[in-house]
């Protein structure tokens, strides 16, 4: 999938998993937007980090990723170079400092206040988060910390900017009360 469609189509998916109230939904969900984009995995452990902050919770995470496993191994053994071209290039590809930091110090200009009003949230009302609100803080931390890496396009935010943005309308709402 172009980067267009895979990044908006995935995130459509992944809100959509999210709201779901039943597991195999969100399964099934989740499996399509890694199917777009691999980079929703990341999204996914996020998920599931918070899932098992929250309820101690395994079985769910562990089934679906030896869905999604078994998924990338047939499309590993049917299709020629597709570990190669598709999971290795990005886990190994090559690490530019500059761009990287150009790319952060733009996108954070860009949309400071979506980067600012998290931060202030957190220090300001740490005592305060509640466990939904925590689910937006955690669930894009796995994609961060893969994007500190420094091997990634400028595009990929489009994965972050949901999150920041609900947290960022928490806080402004927090501030209003």
């Amino acid at each position: 999938a172009s980067f267009e469609y895979g990044l908006t189509i995935g995130l459509t998916l992944f809100l959509s998993a999210l709201i779901s109230l039943k597991m195999r939904y969100r399964a099934i969900l989740f499996g399509l937007c890694f199917f777009y984009r691999y980079h929703f995995i990341f999204l996914i452990l996020g998920y599931y980090a918070y899932v098992f902050i929250r309820n101690k919770e395994w079985k769910e995470c562990l089934s679906l990723m030896a869905i999604l496993g078994v998924f990338t191994l047939m499309l590993s053994l049917s299709i020629p170079n597709y570990y190669q071209d598709t999971i290795y290039y990005h886990l190994h590809k090559p690490r530019d400092n500059l761009d990287s930091y150009v790319i952060w110090t733009t996108i954070m200009k860009m949309n400071f206040v979506l980067f600012l009003l998290p931060l202030g949230f957190a220090l300001l009302f740490y005592r305060q988060i509640t466990k939904e609100i925590l689910k937006y803080f955690i669930i894009p931390l796995p994609f961060m910390l893969y994007m500190a890496k420094g091997s990634f396009f400028g595009y990929y935010f489009v994965l972050v900017i949901p999150f920041m943005a609900v947290i960022s309308s928490y806080f402004i709402m927090e501030v209003m009360k």
